[in-house]
Order: structure tokens, then C-alpha cells, then sequence
């Protein structure tokens, strides 16, 4: 149920700072009422991660999933530029949550 929830916390993060993207400075009701709705979803849901997930790993997935996620949508849907630099950045990014789950929990995979 933990991964359920954690997964709630990054849709709500992602749809949270699309919508902060759209809300021009404050200047736009409809996405700035998204963004707080989005982020105050988020956020319940990261804290009933932690209930189960260690706060290391289960902050580090709903952040780094974000910033991963973000630049993924941006560069498919918006065609923001993600050149070779923006990949590797992303393998590091998937790859340092790896190492960090190893860490906290050794028998998984």
C-alpha cells in the first residue's frame, strides 16, 4: 500500500508543478487552485508513505521520481530540448534511488 501512495505523492508533485508552469506568476486562477490542490495531495500522501517507507528513501524516490517524470513529459509532450547531458543526468539520478534503496534494505533487488 506504501508504493500506492508514494505514487499518489508524485502524480500530485507532477500535476502540482505543471501547474505552477501555467499559473504565469500567480496570474491565473484555475492552475494556481491545481497547484495547491496538487501539492496538498502530495504531501498527505508522502506522509502516509513514511509510515511504512524510511524517510530517506521514500523522500528520495517522490523528489528525484519528479524531477525525472518532469523532464520526461516536458521533452514528450511540450518538446522542451533533453539533450545527452539531461540523459545522463537521469541514469544518475535512477541509479543514485537505486543505490540508496540497496542501502536501506539489502535483501531487495
Amino acid at each position: 500500500m506504501a508504493m500506492i501512495y508514494l505514487s499518489v505523492a508524485i502524480l500530485g508533485d507532477i500535476v502540482a508543478t505543471l501547474a505552477l508552469n501555467e499559473a504565469r506568476g500567480l496570474t491565473r486562477l484555475a492552475p494556481i487552485l491545481i497547484c495547491i490542490a496538487g501539492y496538498a495531495v502530495s504531501v498527505t500522501f508522502l506522509s502516509l508513505t513514511l509510515q511504512t517507507i524510511p524517510i530517506q528513501l521514500a523522500y528520495a524516490v517522490w523528489s528525484c521520481s519528479g524531477i525525472v517524470l518532469l523532464a520526461t513529459v516536458r521533452w514528450v509532450w511540450f518538446d522542451q530540448p533533453l539533450g545527452w547531458q539531461g540523459i545522463v543526468g537521469i541514469t544518475c539520478i535512477v541509479g543514485g534511488i537505486f543505490m540508496l534503496k540497496m542501502s536501506v534494505d539489502p535483501q531487495t533487488l
